[in-house]
């Protein structure tokens, strides 16, 4: 392999600027863990898709 061809240098921050404007807020993310724990307890699933339809309806 040759020298003289050409490296990727890895650039971490890249994307930062324009990846910002979707980062989540404190409270999103305190939201979606409370979700991911409350889809653990059983029968939890059903009553959260229960709850969506009917908010959904009116």
């Amino acid at each position: 392999m040759s020298r003289d061809t050409p490296r990727h240098e890895p650039r971490p921050g890249l994307f930062d600027p324009t990846l910002a404007r979707f980062a989540l807020s404190p409270s999103e993310r305190l939201v979606g863990r409370l979700l991911v724990r409350l889809a653990r307890v059983p029968g939890a699933v059903r009553l959260l898709k229960w709850w969506h339809a009917r908010g959904a309806r009116g």
